[in-house]
């Protein structure tokens, strides 16, 4: 294929990489100062709910790393 479309999509793609790094971090800091947290649903079991924050918690961690992974190969 063509060097110069590869450099433009490279580029394109870099650039919708770090929109995106920076997307999910402004939207943690919003989770952790702004967003109200609901409360666990009353009678229902603590482990869905600790189970759910978790699994929250390693979707940003992965995205996080995916980029900071794409910023480190540039």
């Amino acid at each position: 294929a063509d060097p110069a479309a590869k450099a433009a999509f490279l580029r394109f793609h870099a650039l919708m990489g770090i929109a995106i790094l920076a997307l999910t971090l402004g939207r943690i800091a919003w989770w952790w100062f702004a967003d109200r947290k609901p409360l666990p649903v009353a009678g229902q079991p603590a482990l869905p709910h600790r189970a759910a924050s978790a699994v929250h918690l390693i979707f940003y961690i992965v995205i996080i790393g995916l980029a900071a992974s794409g910023i480190g190969m540039m």
